[in-house]
C-alpha cells in the first residue's frame, strides 16, 4: 500500500513540476521577393538580410534592425513595426528603398543606417530621439519634419552632394541640444528656423545652402567656423547673448546691413570675408582684437577680407585695421568715452599697487639678505640664497651660481652663493655676535626691571590711595549711623528722644 502512494505521488509530482525552457533558436524569414533575414532570439536583433529583395515587412518579433542587417540588398519598401527601438549601423544604408513606414517606438537612427537610399518622404515618429551621424546623408526625399522628442543630430546627418532634390525646409524643435558637424552642409536649405535649446552651431553645419535669412536665437552663444558659409545670405538676425563667430562662419554670402551685438567679444579670421554685397557694419565695442604684428595694436585683422564695398563701421573701440575709419558718435560715443576713462583710472591704480608691492618686497627681501649675509659670515660652509630684480646683483660677500635665472612677476631671480670666510674671522664675528646678543639681553633686563618698578610703586600709591579712601568711607558710614538722646519738654512734662536725628514729637519742645 505504501508503494503504491509513493508511486501515484511521484506520479502527480512530475505533472505539476514546470517544464525546462528550451533554449530559444534563431528565427529564418523569409522575404516576398526572395532571400530571407534572421532574428536573433531572444533579444530580438535582425541580421543578415542582404539577400532580400522587393518589399517587406519586418516581423514584429525584432526590436533592432541589426549593423548592415539589410545593406546593399533589394528591397524597394519597408515597413518597420512598432516593435523596433533602434536602427544601427548602415541597417538599410546602399539600398533602392522608395518608401517606408516607421513604427511609434524608433528611438535611434544609427551611423549610416538610411545613406544613399531613394525614397522620397518619410515620417519620423515622436518616440525618436537621437539621429546619428551620415543617418540620412545622401538621401532623396524633399522634406522631413522632426520631432519634439528629437534631442541630436550626428555629424553630416542630412548631408548631401546631390541637391537635384533638395531639403528646402527644416526646423529645429526646441528640444534639440546638439547639432553635429555638416549635419545639413549641402542640401538645398531654403528656409530654417532653429530651436531654443542649441548653444553652438558646429561646424559647416549649414554651408552651402540657399538660405537667403537667418534669425540666431538669443540661446546660441558661439558660431563655428564654415556654419553659413556659402548661402545667399541676405538678412543675418546675431542677438544679444551671442559671444563669438568662428573662422569663416558666413564667408560668401549677401549680406548687406551687419550688425554684430554688444555681447561679441570674438571674431575669427575672415568670418565675414568676400561679401561684395556688404556696405555697412555696427560693430560690437567689447571685441578682443588681436595684435597687429607690425604696429603692436589690436586690429581687426581678416575679419573682412575681400569685402571690400564696406561704406560705414560704426564702432567705438580700439581695434584698427578696417577698411574705413570707424564712426563713433552720439551716446554711443559717450559710454565709450567713460570705458576708456574707467580703464585709464584703474592701469594707473594698478600701476600704482604695483609699485607699492614691489616697495614692500624690496624691503622685505633686504632685510631677509642682510640676516643672511650674518649668519653666512659666521658659517664654514657656503650659503646659497636668492635675489630677485629688474636688475639683480649679487651683495658684498657673495658670489653668483652658475644657475640659470628665472623670471618672475618681480623680475628676473639669480642665486648667489656666500663666500666662507677665515677662521680668525669668522670666531671674531661669532664673538662679536655673542657680546651683541649678550648686551642687547643685559639692555631688555634692566629696561624689564626698571618697568617692573615702576609697576611696583605705582601698584603700591594706588593701594595707599584705596586704604585712605575705604578708612574715610568707613568713617563716614559710622557717623551716619550713631544715634543721639534728647530730651523734650511739654509744660511738666518730660520726653526723651533717641535716633540719628532725633525730633521731638509734636507739642514737645527740646530741653
Amino acid at each position: 500500500m505504501r508503494l503504491r502512494l509513493f508511486v501515484v505521488s511521484s506520479l502527480i509530482m512530475c505533472f505539476l513540476l514546470p517544464a525546462t525552457s528550451a533554449q530559444a533558436e534563431d528565427l529564418v524569414i523569409a522575404c516576398p521577393g526572395g532571400g530571407s533575414y534572421t532574428i536573433v532570439m531572444p533579444s530580438g536583433v535582425a541580421i543578415n538580410g542582404k539577400s532580400c529583395a522587393g518589399p517587406i515587412v519586418i516581423d514584429n518579433r525584432v526590436k533592432i534592425i541589426g549593423k548592415e542587417a539589410f545593406s546593399f540588398s533589394k528591397i524597394d519598401s519597408v515597413s518597420i513595426p512598432n516593435s523596433v527601438i533602434s536602427i544601427e549601423a548602415n541597417g538599410f544604408s546602399y539600398t533602392n528603398l522608395k518608401s517606408i513606414s516607421i513604427g511609434n517606438s524608433l528611438e535611434r537612427i544609427g551611423f549610416e543606417a538610411f545613406r544613399f537610399s531613394r525614397f522620397e518622404s518619410i515620417s519620423l515618429p515622436s518616440s525618436l530621439k537621437s539621429i546619428g551621424e551620415c543617418a540620412l546623408c545622401d538621401t532623396f526625399f524633399s522634406s522631413i519634419v522632426l520631432p519634439s522628442s528629437l534631442v541630436t543630430i550626428g555629424k553630416g546627418a542630412f548631408a548631401r552632394e546631390d541637391t537635384r532634390i533638395p531639403l528646402k525646409n527644416i526646423e529645429i524643435p526646441d528640444s534639440v541640444i546638439d547639432i553635429g558637424w555638416y549635419a545639413f552642409s549641402s542640401t538645398g536649405l531654403e528656409i530654417l528656423k532653429l530651436g531654443k535649446s542649441i548653444k553652438t552651431i558646429q561646424p559647416g553645419a549649414f554651408q552651402n545652402n540657399k538660405l537667403k535669412r537667418v534669425d540666431i536665437p538669443a540661446a546660441i552663444n558661439w558660431i563655428s567656423t564654415f556654419a553659413f558659409k556659402g548661402n545667399p545670405l541676405e538678412v543675418l538676425n546675431l542677438s544679444e547673448g551671442l559671444t563669438g563667430i568662428d573662422s569663416e562662419a558666413f564667408a560668401n554670402t549677401r549680406i548687406t546691413n551687419l550688425v554684430i551685438p554688444s555681447s561679441v567679444t570674438g571674431l575669427g579670421s575672415r568670418a565675414f570675408a568676400n561679401i561684395p554685397t556688404l556696405v555697412s557694419v555696427d560693430m560690437s565695442d567689447n571685441l578682443d582684437a588681436g595684435i597687429d604684428i607690425a604696429t603692436q595694436l589690436p586690429s581687426i585683422g581678416d575679419v573682412f577680407d575681400q569685402s571690400y564695398n564696406i561704406a560705414q563701421v560704426l564702432y567705438c573701440g580700439t581695434a584698427q585695421g578696417f577698411l574705413v575709419k570707424p564712426t563713433c558718435e552720439g551716446s554711443r560715443k559717450t559710454a565709450a568715452d567713460a570705458v576708456s576713462k574707467n580703464a585709464a583710472e584703474s592701469a594707473a591704480k594698478e600701476e600704482a599697487e604695483k609699485a607699492a608691492r614691489f616697495k614692500e618686497f624690496e624691503l622685505e627681501q633686504s632685510k631677509s639678505i642682510a640676516d643672511i649675509l650674518i649668519l653666512a659670515g659666521m658659517s664654514a660652509t657656503p650659503i646659497s640664497f636668492k635675489v630677485t630684480g629688474k636688475n639683480p646683483v649679487c651683495p658684498n660677500g657673495s658670489a653668483r651660481s652658475d644657475v640659470a635665472p628665472s623670471a618672475n612677476y618681480y623680475g628676473t631671480t639669480i642665486i648667489c652663493t656666500s663666500v666662507v670666510k677665515p677662521e680668525a674671522e669668522r670666531l671674531a664675528l661669532i664673538a662679536a655676535e655673542k657680546a651683541a646678543g649678550d648686551q642687547k639681553a643685559k639692555q631688555e633686563a634692566d629696561a624689564k626691571a626698571a618697568a617692573d618698578k615702576v609697576v611696583a610703586e605705582a601698584k603700591a600709591e594706588a593701594a595707599k590711595i584705596l586704604a585712605e579712601a575705604n578708612a574715610k568711607a568707613k568713617a563716614a558710614a559710622a557717623a551716619a549711623t550713631k544715634k543721639t538722646t534728647i530730651t523734650c519738654v511739654k509744660g511738666k512734662l518730660t520726653k526723651k528722644v533717641t535716633a540719628v536725628k532725633p525730633v521731638c514729637p509734636k507739642g514737645y519742645k527740646k530741653k
